[in-house]
């Protein structure tokens, strides 16, 4: 076999020889039959902080839910017993507009403000500033002794003394409103002076 390649070589003669003749037991792929091996992305690397991130927006809502003050009174709503309060209002503990009673009595036949509870009309007038809100009605009121005629008088009178005073402390005349009622609503006996003391009065309502 040597000397016959050696021969044919010599005459410059080429043999090409078949790649299966060589390599019998290998089978060639094509260019179009080699597979082709695909890139897999590591997505699985993203699921573990989408999850924690997930987790966090829900514990972040719920917080807000339960934190949340939708009339801004300085009460979550859990706890607002009064919502949708006005901001002109002061609230308590319980996010309610809170009150005050201004309670006034009056020597018999007088229908003056005396030195001795007029810190406390100042007191009332501070706490209507600090809530605008409100309007007030203030009811004057006298015993039964008397005609009734100036008792309702007198009972007005009082009730105007008070809204004075009110006015002269800083509070708006269109929020003040003074009515008589004089001997007709009684709080105590009208027959022992003590009785008689305790209705010579005015009364406050505040109307939101």
């Amino acid at each position: 076999m040597k000397l016959t390649l050696s021969i044919l070589l010599a005459l410059g003669i080429t043999i090409s020889l078949n790649a299966s003749e060589e390599f019998p037991n290998i089978e060639p792929y094509s260019v179009e039959e080699a597979p082709v091996v695909k890139a897999v992305e590591p997505t699985h690397m993203l699921a573990e902080p989408v999850a924690e991130e997930k987790v966090e927006k829900e514990q972040s809502n719920s917080q807000d839910e339960v934190a949340k003050d939708d009339d801004n009174d300085g009460i979550i709503n859990k706890k607002d017993k009064c919502p949708n309060t006005s901001s002109d209002f002061m609230v308590d503990g319980y996010g309610c507009p809170q009150t005050m009673v201004l309670k006034i009595n009056f020597p018999s036949g007088e229908a003056k403000v005396t030195d001795e509870v007029i810190q406390d009309v100042k007191n009332f007038a501070q706490f209507l500033q600090d809530n605008p809100g409100y309007q007030v009605i203030i009811y004057g009121h006298t015993d039964t002794s008397g005609s009734e005629e100036l008792n309702m008088k007198l009972s007005k009178d009082r009730a105007n003394a008070v809204r004075q005073v009110l006015i002269r402390y800083g509070i708006d005349e269109m929020r003040l409103t003074a009515i008589g009622k004089g001997g007709s609503e009684p709080i105590a006996d009208n027959e022992t002076p003590e009785g008689r003391a305790k209705n010579r009065r005015i009364e406050i309502e505040l109307i939101q």
